[in-house]
């Protein structure tokens, strides 16, 4: 037993003596009870894409212009990212459903780090915002023409990601339905049409060309018709229908080809015998 005392004071003799120092190697040695160091590769700072940050960068896109925006992230990419910030340029979203502003839609984007470089990231957004809109007081059949008393001007909320400009009254006076629409409809300009300068079954001013040769008479119209527009017109007491031109004063113009005797050829759309 005493054998054994007189080692473990040996030990702790030569511990003292050597100054409380523990090797690591054959080569180092550093003072016990401090933290080896050991070498380690700088890692770059990273973090999970956040709702906030896409938030931030679909609102600086869409502008102060979208007063009482709406902005809900469905979804969206969740990769680990260097840093940087994120961007949703308005190119990159898809167009909104026409009849259903509320569902989210598809926006991509991407994550510009600080060495400038771009990382394609995406989200899911609903993005809603009120907008001034044109609405029917009255049923309104197909080919109505649009007066005041049968629209008024209400503010509905719709998709901020919409590109079409806000529409006014001015817009749909004076126009005409493509469609039957119902009393309380919203109405877009894609709805409505210009009048016909030429209505159905009226009587038109033609001239008919053919070289040098011009002759003027008048016609009646087989079908509705604005300017530019071809339309079947039909002399009155003749058999056949021909195509003519309709002009901006509401006037009709037939172009009618020569054959080298001098004959009329044809005229657009139909035969001249009835002419």
């Amino acid at each position: 037993m005493s054998f054994i005392v007189s080692l473990v004071l040996l030990i702790r003799l030569a511990d003292a003596a050597q100054g409380a120092w523990v090797s690591t190697d054959s080569n180092v040695q550093v003072p016990r009870g401090e933290p080896i160091e050991t070498a380690t590769p700088l890692n770059r700072t990273t973090h999970v894409l956040a709702e906030f940050e896409i938030e931030t960068a679909m609102r600086a896109t869409l502008g102060k212009s979208k007063s009482g925006l709406q902005l809900e992230i469905t979804a969206h990419s969740r990769e680990v990212l260097p840093e940087g910030e994120a961007e949703f340029p308005l190119s990159g979203a898809a167009k909104p459903s026409p009849l259903h502003p509320e569902t989210p839609v598809l926006w991509h984007g991407y994550w510009k780090t600080t060495d400038r470089q771009r990382v394609p990231i995406w989200a899911r957004v609903r993005a809603l915002c009120p907008r001034p809109a044109v609405r029917l007081r009255k049923d309104a059949p197909g080919g109505t023409f649009l007066v005041s008393s049968l629209l008024e001007q209400v503010s509905v909320l719709d998709s901020a990601l919409r590109t079409e400009s806000h529409e006014s009254l001015a817009q749909y006076e004076g126009k005409v339905l493509r469609h039957f629409a119902k009393a309380g409809s919203v109405i877009s300009l894609n709805e409505i049409a210009d009048p016909p300068l030429v209505r159905r079954n009226t009587m038109v001013r033609l001239e008919v060309i053919s070289g040098s040769l011009h002759l003027r008479l008048s016609a009646r119209a087989a079908a509705d018709g604005r300017a530019g527009e071809s339309i079947r017109l039909v002399i009155p007491g003749g058999r056949r229908q021909f195509l003519a031109n309709i002009q901006p004063d509401g006037s009709a113009i037939l172009h009618v080809a020569m054959k080298t005797s001098g004959r009329p050829a044809s005229a657009q759309g139909g035969g001249t015998d009835d002419l």
